[in-house]
């Protein structure tokens, strides 16, 4: 006589309920794009690079009254609509000129239409509260770049905000999380990164900052800068708001409720509660709280520290850290 294992199927059906959940996820962000429309207007835009503190951000503030997270809707491999729209991590396009193809593709990520698996599953687990959103916080980590053309050719009534974090924490994050040695998120070839790099208006001259057999820390380095440099100097009226990581980290309590004020937006009544939680990308990537702000130093040898500030000090950055 066979006796049941209950264990052989717990998992079978434990991914059946999250396909099914996942679905329906899927059939409301549809049918709520059709018949209640989210205003773009009241979008709230979040920038930067991966690693960056854009999760936390994006999540802490879809908790105010009304809002909801649209997850990195701009990611190339993920969603086809960003694919079709060019976009690519680095990719510049000029705000004055028109784009009716990135502007429809715009309107879709603002109101919450960029529907596929990978938006959905970061999508509020709660179905009716989902329903009831009326404007998004969308996070954005391809898109840095964009900004300039963004707010000239979006109403938006809030300011998108830029995150960024020192590159020598990102990098050790990096480190950590081993992405160096997976295929997918390999760095760019040499030469491709010299023709991005050229094409983004401001930054030096590539001569300045290549070297013939640049270490991995240095070459990073460079594509943090390509990510950066226009959302960290080109705000000159103050079109989008510029936070920084490590502020934030180091006073997640007052930076929040700030940022809850200036945007007009009611933080949930356990916001306290909430800002002692990981991120769900911090715990299922890593699986233990990374240091803030200052303890990459102690994962990264002289060398690596040396370049990495040697990079940002020649392309004007190394004042943001201060």
């Amino acid at each position: 006589m066979k006796f049941f294992k209950f264990h052989e199927i717990r998992q079978p059906v434990r991914q059946l309920f999250r396909k099914l959940k996942l679905n329906l996820t899927k059939v409301t962000l549809i049918a709520k794009a059709m018949l209640i429309p989210s205003d773009v207007c009241k979008a709230i835009v979040i920038t930067g690079s991966g690693r960056s503190g854009t999760t936390w951000l994006a999540e802490i503030l879809s908790t105010a009254h009304d809002c909801s997270l649209m997850f990195e809707p701009d990611h190339p491999k993920k969603c086809p609509q960003a694919m079709s729209s060019d976009l690519r991590a680095w990719k510049f396009f000029d705000p004055t000129a028109e784009n009716i193809q990135l502007k429809t593709f715009m309107h879709q990520a603002l109101v919450g239409n960029v529907v596929n698996d990978y938006t959905a599953d970061w999508a509020d687990r709660n179905l009716v509260r989902l329903w009831k959103t009326r404007y998004w916080v969308v996070k954005f980590i391809f898109s840095n770049n964009l900004l300039p053309w963004i707010v000239r050719h979006i109403a938006l009534e809030r300011k998108p905000i830029h995150i960024y974090r020192h590159p020598g924490a990102i990098f050790a994050s990096w480190k950590l999380l081993d992405w160096m040695n997976k295929e997918k998120w390999k760095l760019p070839d040499p030469n491709q990164l010299s023709q991005w790099w050229i094409a983004i208006p401001g930054l030096p001259d590539y001569q300045l900052v290549e070297v013939s057999q640049p270490s991995v820390a240095r070459y990073f380095t460079l594509t943090w800068v390509m990510e950066n440099y226009i959302p960290l100097t080109q705000s000159y009226a103050g079109q989008w708001r510029i936070l920084s990581y490590e502020k934030l980290a180091n006073s997640p309590e007052i930076e929040f409720r700030r940022l809850f004020a200036e945007l007009n937006l009611t933080p949930p009544n356990d916001l306290s509660k909430r800002l002692t939680a990981q991120s769900r990308s911090s715990w299922n990537s890593s699986k233990r709280r990374e240091a803030a702000t200052t303890a990459w130093r102690n994962e990264l040898t002289p060398t690596e520290i040396g370049d990495i500030e040697s990079v940002i000090e020649v392309c004007g950055l190394a004042s943001f850290f201060s």
